[in-house]
């Protein structure tokens, strides 16, 4: 588990570290004025990004719901109650 978590940490870290225009106006403001400016800026964007992934996050719940509901004969999903193994079900 700990080579996974390391793994995952590894790759969050490669997509996140890319350099786009906002940190590139992080960095100016931070060396332009003093540094609690550039640290409260870069905590500002954090907050935002932030909340664009929780409004992800919610979204594809909601969207996810809605395509099960109106999939025909879709697979039963796991915290629908239904047991994990297909075997389980029917007593094998």
């Amino acid at each position: 588990m700990t080579a996974a978590a390391i793994s995952g940490l590894l790759a969050g870290y490669g997509i996140a570290m890319p350099v786009g225009a906002i940190a590139v106006l992080l960095i100016s403001i931070s060396a332009t004025t003093c540094w609690c400016i550039g640290v409260s800026a870069g905590l500002g964007a954090a907050t935002i990004d932030g909340g664009y992934a929780l409004i992800a996050v919610a979204g594809g719940v909601g969207l996810a719901r809605d395509v099960r509901q109106t999939a025909p004969g879709g697979p039963p999903m796991p915290h629908d109650g239904y047991p994990q193994d297909a075997g389980a079900a029917v007593g094998s």
